[in-house]
């Protein structure tokens, strides 16, 4: 993710508004060659490495709404 809090909120807001297919079947025939290329190369398969990029990509989404509710509760009691 950037450094720079505007582009995280725009990334992190995108990639909610847009999940992830549930399945590797499920996704269009560009990004089925790319996940298949990099699962080769892993030396897994693709469906295991398809898995493995949706529940990273949860617990970052889970991650950065943690992160954010600390930061609002910190703004809140600065202001106090």
């Amino acid at each position: 993710m950037s450094y720079n809090p505007r582009v995280t909120a725009i990334v992190q807001a995108v990639q909610k508004a847009r999940p992830l297919p549930e399945r590797f079947a499920d996704l269009d025939a560009l990004n089925r060659r790319v996940v298949t290329r990099e699962a080769a190369a892993l030396g897994v398969t693709p469906e295991a490495h398809y898995a493995d990029i949706v529940r990273k990509r949860a617990e970052r989404l889970d991650s950065a709404d943690r992160a954010a509710e600390i930061a609002k509760m910190a703004r809140q009691y600065g202001r106090r």
